[in-house]
């Protein structure tokens, strides 16, 4: 259960079962998708994109040559296995911010 954090309302007033959820430095913002400017989605998607980017090019990099060091590094920026499998999320978006300037 979610507030929208623009016009305050639940979950139940919106026609999309998972809202928006906008990142900044210090706070997320649960927003409904009819909430959500054009602009403030796109943003939302650029910022999914490149960590999912930043994420693949991990995996090539730990798998063109396997090493400890560099799936210990792996590990501290995504998780481990057994975090994933308990559903804990590391979240590496802050550093996936950094990467969509280069990118633009």
């Amino acid at each position: 259960m979610y507030t929208c954090d623009e016009c305050q309302e639940d979950q139940n007033h919106s026609k999309y079962p998972v809202p928006v959820i906008m990142t900044s430095e210090n706070q997320n913002k649960m927003l409904h998708v009819e909430c959500c400017s054009k602009d403030k989605l796109l943003d939302r998607l650029k910022q999914i994109s490149s960590a999912e980017i930043l994420f693949y090019q991990d995996v090539i990099k730990i798998t063109e040559e396997l090493d400890q060091e560099k799936i210990k590094n792996f590990s501290e920026k995504y998780g481990t296995h057994d975090e994933h499998k308990l559903g804990i999320q590391i979240d590496f978006l802050n550093e996936s911010k950094n990467h969509l300037g280069k990118l633009l």
